[in-house]
């Protein structure tokens, strides 16, 4: 069976112990999540790749600046070339950010990741079809 978006080892900040391939909605998930605990320029052949979301669990945010910082991860999400939109919601409650995205695929089809992030982890909670 082909995978259209890919396949790899699932990985976002290490390998999975055991280690797991994953294809599908699942490694574009994954992939959009290492581009958001990357700081900009963490990339030594990519100067533009990432946008490091726990940059932002210590500072005073207010609405406004949560809806940019809510932008911007949408557009590194737009970065992947699998990835045509990411319409990104933030919520922050105790320390954490709780990030709904909700991606469209070049291909067409679309799917919703649940992401935490708190100081020092993003963490990828769910990837589920929309």
């Amino acid at each position: 069976m082909t995978q259209p978006y890919g396949i790899g080892w699932s990985c976002t900040s290490s390998l999975t112990d055991p280690a797991v391939m994953v294809g599908g909605f699942q490694i574009v998930a994954e992939a959009i999540v290492r581009r958001w605990q990357t700081p900009r320029g963490g990339l030594i052949d990519d100067p533009n790749y990432g946008y490091d979301l726990t940059e932002f669990i210590n500072a005073d945010i207010d609405k406004a600046a949560l809806a940019q910082i809510a932008h911007l991860a949408g557009a590194e999400a737009q970065k992947d070339e699998r990835v045509a939109g990411c319409k990104v919601t933030i919520t922050f409650n105790n320390g954490v950010f709780s990030v709904l995205g909700k991606v469209t695929l070049a291909a067409g089809p679309t799917f919703d990741l649940v992401v935490t992030v708190d100081k020092v982890t993003v963490t990828l909670l769910q990837v589920s079809a929309t």
